[in-house]
């Protein structure tokens, strides 16, 4: 193979592996907005089986629990209407954080999860919390402002 074929070989392949480094969080965000679509749509319980599918959390009764926890703040604050994620912030190659706002009828929940792109190219939630006290799943300088 010649010097200017290599060169182009390794352009094209270094390019192609930074794309994909790039992707993961506009993947994390389409995949985290399609779990909150199914909230909206369906529930609680709906939207925490999208996210932990394929992941370590997938099959734990804790999310289960929270689904539960979920639905009974959704049985005080009403049904779902509509959703925001907040905000999207690349920890890693593979790491993705988004903060996200559930509005309900009479309340919102505040959320956080933390999205994992799998060696085989997936994603799934590997931790995610919410409250309905944003201080409680935010960071507190998202909250309060920089000190």
């Amino acid at each position: 193979m010649s010097q200017p074929t290599r060169l182009l070989l390794l352009v094209a392949c270094f390019s192609a592996t930074s794309l994909a480094r790039a992707d993961v969080v506009a993947d994390a965000r389409a995949y985290v907005d399609k779990g909150l679509q199914a909230y909206v749509a369906s529930g609680p319980k709906a939207f925490l089986e999208y996210t932990v599918k394929g992941g370590a959390l997938e099959g734990n009764p804790q999310t289960l629990s929270q689904a539960n926890t979920l639905q009974q703040i959704q049985d005080i604050g009403g049904k779902p209407t509509a959703y925001e994620i907040v905000s999207t912030t690349k920890l890693s190659e593979r790491s993705v954080e988004l903060l996200y706002v559930v509005y309900l009828e009479k309340a919102a929940v505040f959320g956080t999860a933390l999205i994992y792109r799998t060696p085989d190219g997936g994603l799934t939630t590997q931790l995610f919390n919410f409250n309905t006290l944003p201080d409680k799943v935010w960071p507190q300088a998202r909250v309060y402002g920089a000190p």
